[in-house]
């Protein structure tokens, strides 16, 4: 089983350059059936519908021109009509006067040139005369004996005949069609196309029934020769109705490109989000769907073939301070390098996944791969550095890794992935080793940890967590200047409990909600009593966490519970670490803080001098106070470094209009040492260990009323 680690390769970036741009993309047979059957069937509607118009206008053409001639010569020959039931003559008989209007009338309908055939059909359906039909420009019409001849010169041409009982040879009569006529009782118009030699290939026939008493005498045909104007029309139609047809196509074409264009694109976004929901955005490896199917796997090919495999699971312990201070891009290409160096790194059988943030979980499977990989990951993880963006410089960075061994530590991917974690808990509280592999101690301690947080909780229910207060004494004027109210656990069987018994829950926000809440709440109580009583406590401070300044209502809470008391603000501190405010939720933290200083209330900056320490992050802060941590004074009587730092601190205090508390003082000499230098707040084991509320009263009292050496000595001198 091989897996893709290649950061480089896996980038979503580099994948969707694999993808060629395609303008139509391919189509099935079904589908070119389909386009095809659709094309076919519009080209015959488009031409049936050219055919129907087609026929329509050479309709109108002969209707113009053959009724009208048809209706002229029906008026000059009024003569002719005989009672259709005498049968006597088999030819028509003209008077002198008619037969040459009439001969002037067929003249000139011959002449016109589209004028084919005239024929006169009695109303047994036999022509009975014919004129036309082979006719050219030098035929004449002529009455000889009463009767119409009709003489052609050229040489095609014959003596006109007059049938009785036989259809004209010319063009024969269909007798179904007059039948039709003579029920219907009016004018036909038709287009017919004989296709004989000699003859044009298209006529438009009129038929026109002439009436005398009531019945049809006579049919009057008259055949129009439409070729020309059939290939005129045609020319014209199809032309258009091949332009319609490419515009129809063209139209057509584009919803149809799109319709493929979306289905292709919804094709290639379904493999994008399938792509992306297996793998990390930022540096392209599997994510933690991709990792737990793949580790399934692996387990399952290592429990086949009763091999063992080793899990790791990476941190990067600084890359929080490293956003906060160069920004989240940098955290980004820190995150991408370690990334890309796990990668260089890995034996053959083995695959990397980022977990979330700055984990990732590496998994080696194949022979000796635990030690091989170890010894690899240990040496990176030593050297690791990343290049600062737009600098020369390099970051430092400090991973730490849990291992896990499957299947000693355990045959399940949750159990596994959890001794893991708890292996790298261990090894980022380290200060030796970047590497911890998973044992039962470990397994044990983590056991203790939920029992502990379960009787944490409990005691918070119960009221066991109780203030303790240390008093803050002004050595400038001997007394009393306020309190420090420090958390300690009244267990029912152990006793008296310090913060060190419970800190390993201190980094828990729900945890330290409840207990910010709790201690407020007594702080306030103890308050309280102490003002009806008349003890001058000056001010408490009250320590929180990033906890308790992750919820929103907490300033309100605050000021409402002060208010609902009748304290004043100004009777409460909010002491706070830099660490835990100069983070990613800095901006809402400081707004937050800004509030209750605006109500009144003291913020004092607790610890300053162990993270990053800046006279930036004391002007940012809506500070009242700094507290110089301890290990500043431990040796301050001895190290001038110490001195030097906390006398300039105490010089800044006074031009940013802070006090400056020193915390750890223990005896005389740091005590004279600071008085002597201007220093006036202290706090430390010199005056007094933290105390229960009930002591307070009594402990104001004595320090209020003793002897302080130093203020003797001072006013001696």
């Amino acid at each position: 089983m091989t897996f893709s680690t290649d950061v480089e390769h896996a980038s979503p970036v580099n994948y969707h350059k694999t993808e060629k741009a395609k303008i139509f993309g391919r189509f099935s047979m079904p589908q070119l059936v389909a386009i095809a059957s659709l094309i076919l069937a519009l080209f015959t509607a488009l031409f049936l519908l050219t055919q129907l118009i087609l026929n329509s206008l050479l309709i109108k053409q002969v209707r113009h021109t053959g009724l009208d001639w048809a209706l002229q010569i029906e008026a000059q020959m009024p003569n002719m009509i005989k009672d259709p039931s005498d049968r006597s003559s088999s030819h028509l008989k003209l008077t002198a006067p008619e037969s040459e209007n009439l001969t002037e009338l067929l003249q000139s309908m011959l002449s016109v040139g589209n004028i084919y055939q005239i024929d006169i059909i009695n109303s047994d359906c036999f022509c009975e005369l014919t004129f036309g039909g082979f006719y050219n420009n030098d035929t004449e019409i002529k009455i000889s004996d009463g009767k119409l001849r009709h003489i052609f010169e050229s040489e095609k041409a014959h003596s006109i005949k007059a049938h009785k009982d036989e259809a004209s040879q010319n063009w024969p009569v269909d007798r179904n069609f007059l039948r039709n006529i003579s029920d219907m009782k009016s004018s036909l118009v038709r287009i017919i196309r004989p296709k004989l030699d000699n003859m044009p290939q298209s006529f438009g026939e009129v038929y026109h029934p002439v009436y005398h008493m009531g019945k049809i005498s006579y049919i009057l045909r008259i055949l129009v020769d439409i070729e020309k104007e059939e290939k005129k029309y045609t020319t014209v139609l199809y032309s258009l109705t091949f332009c319609v047809f490419l515009l129809v196509i063209a139209f057509s074409a584009v919803p149809t490109w799109k319709i493929k264009e979306a289905r292709r694109c919804q094709k290639k976004a379904n493999k994008e989000t399938k792509y992306l929901s297996l793998h990390d955005t930022l540096t392209g490896l599997p994510n933690r769907a991709s990792l737990y199917k793949s580790a399934q796997k692996i387990i399952d090919e290592c429990k086949e073939n009763d091999t063992e495999a080793s899990f790791f699971h990476f941190d990067i312990n600084n890359l929080k301070q490293i956003n906060d201070y160069y920004g989240h891009m940098q955290g980004d290409k820190v995150i991408c390098d370690f990334a890309r160096i796990l990668s260089s790194n890995l034996p053959n059988q083995s695959f990397l996944a980022r977990l979330s943030g700055d984990e990732f979980i590496l998994i080696a499977w194949d022979s000796g791969a635990s030690k091989l990989a170890l010894e690899k990951i240990r040496l990176t993880a030593s050297e690791f550095k990343s290049k600062i963006i737009g600098q020369p410089q390099f970051l430092s960075i400090n991973p730490s890794a849990g291992v896990a061994q499957y299947p000693n530590d355990g045959l399940l991917i949750d159990d596994l992935f959890q001794c893991c974690d708890l292996a790298l808990q261990v090894a980022k509280g380290s200060t030796d080793k970047s590497i911890v592999s998973y044992s039962a101690d470990i397994g044990s301690d983590f056991g203790q940890k939920i029992k502990l947080r379960e009787e944490f909780e409990r005691a918070l229910k119960n009221s066991e967590i109780v203030p303790f207060y240390q008093p803050l004494v002004n050595i400038q004027e001997g007394k009393v200047a306020g309190f420090e109210a420090l958390a300690r656990w009244n267990h029912p069987e152990l006793g008296l409990l310090s913060p060190g018994y419970f800190e390993a829950l201190l980094n828990e926000r729900d945890i330290c909600q409840k207990l910010g809440l709790a201690m407020f709440d007594q702080i306030i109580s103890d308050m309280k009593r102490w003002k009806k009583n008349g003890i001058k406590f000056e001010r408490v401070a009250l320590n929180i966490t990033e906890g308790d300044l992750c919820n929103d209502a907490f300033p309100e809470n605050i000021i409402e519970g002060l208010s609902k008391s009748n304290l004043m603000p100004e009777c409460l501190t909010i002491e706070v670490t830099e660490n835990c405010i100069f983070g990613a939720e800095k901006k809402d933290f400081i707004d937050k803080l800004q509030k209750l200083h605006d109500a009144g209330c003291g913020i004092a900056l607790d610890d300053f001098g162990t993270g990053y320490s800046s006279v930036t992050q004391i002007k940012e802060l809506p500070r009242t106070s700094v507290k110089i941590d301890r290990s500043f004074v431990k040796d301050v009587v001895k190290n001038t470094a110490d001195q030097a730092i906390i006398f300039s601190l105490l010089n800044l205090g006074n031009s940013l209009d802070f006090k400056l508390i020193l915390e750890g003082v223990e005896n005389q000499n740091q005590l004279d040492l600071l008085y002597a230098n201007g220093c006036i707040f202290i706090q430390g084991y010199y005056y007094s260990k933290p105390i229960p509320a009930n002591s307070v009263p009594e402990l104001i009292e004595h320090i209020n009323s003793m002897k302080h050496s130093h203020l003797t000595s001072a006013k001696a001198a």
